[in-house]
């Protein structure tokens, strides 16, 4: 006898991603960097990006958490942000700057009195020179 039919039937499970939220942690930058978290939501990290704060010397770092459509859930690496590390080396170079600017300010101040005392020791051996002069003739 023939085989006149015949079916295949495949099942599949596709897992689709949910969603993908970013959380970050600021710390002291003296303080190994933050391990991978393994809740979600990850305890001490935010889902608000912080600003920088003139004078800070903290980290900033970030990781990526993936929720997927089996209510399972994967992070990515802990990175740190290059941006709000570029915004503290601006601060940090502008202080550098207003510094050297105060004191080319106070070398000038200093430069200006010290031509004016110059000036003032001049004009008195001049005056001076001029008397001399003026009585001996």
């Amino acid at each position: 006898m023939a085989v006149k039919a015949s079916a295949i039937i495949t099942l599949s499970h596709l897992v689709d991603i949910v969603s993908t939220t970013r959380y970050y942690k600021l710390q002291s930058s003296t303080a190994a960097a933050p391990s991978k978290p393994t809740a979600n939501p990850p305890s001490g990290w935010s889902k608000t990006e912080p600003t920088y704060t003139a004078g800070s010397t903290n980290t900033l770092y970030f990781v990526d958490c993936t929720v997927f459509s089996n209510a399972t859930f994967a992070y990515s690496d802990v990175s740190k942000s290059s941006s709000y590390e570029a915004a503290k080396e601006a601060y940090n170079k502008a202080q550098a700057v207003e510094k050297a600017t105060e004191t080319v300010k106070q070398e000038l101040t200093d430069y200006k009195t010290e031509m004016s005392t110059n000036l003032d020791s001049i004009t008195a051996s001049v005056t001076e020179t001029r008397t001399e002069l003026t009585t001996t003739t």
